[in-house]
């Protein structure tokens, strides 16, 4: 049975994720709160390599030089960033021990199930988790 806290179409389930049911869709969005983060001292992992996990990746790095990215399939734009910029740039699946040792973690990937099991193993390893 979900909880019925509802904002517009976004409500929250047994398990304290948001999700969002309109269109007849069920996607899951997790808590929004905005917050100011101090990059500089954090190690961050971005999760895919597309044209957001691009914009992303350019604009934390003006923040921080401590990224790395993981993804299997990897945008042109990112390649020639990571490449030209120094940042580290896996081209394999994500597994859950690649989480080990990272502060924040940003997932850039429209696999919804996945972006789920990452947001669990964040929480349960207390490690920051932004979906965008």
């Amino acid at each position: 049975m979900y909880n019925l806290y509802a904002i517009y179409n976004f409500y929250l389930d047994e398990n304290n994720l948001i999700y969002n049911v309109s269109k007849g869709l069920k996607s899951y969005i997790y808590g929004l709160f905005p917050s100011f983060v101090k990059m500089n001292d954090n190690k961050i992992l971005v999760i895919g390599a597309g044209n957001i996990a691009y914009r992303k990746i350019s604009k934390i790095f003006e923040f921080t030089k401590n990224i790395t990215v993981i993804a299997s399939n990897i945008d042109e734009n990112v390649y020639l960033f990571c490449q030209d910029k120094k940042i580290l740039l896996i081209n394999k699946e994500f597994q859950e021990k690649d989480l080990d040792g990272f502060d924040i973690v940003i997932a850039a990937i429209d696999n919804i199930p996945l972006q789920k099991d990452i947001y669990i193993i964040c929480a349960k390893e207390k490690i920051s988790y932004i979906i965008v």
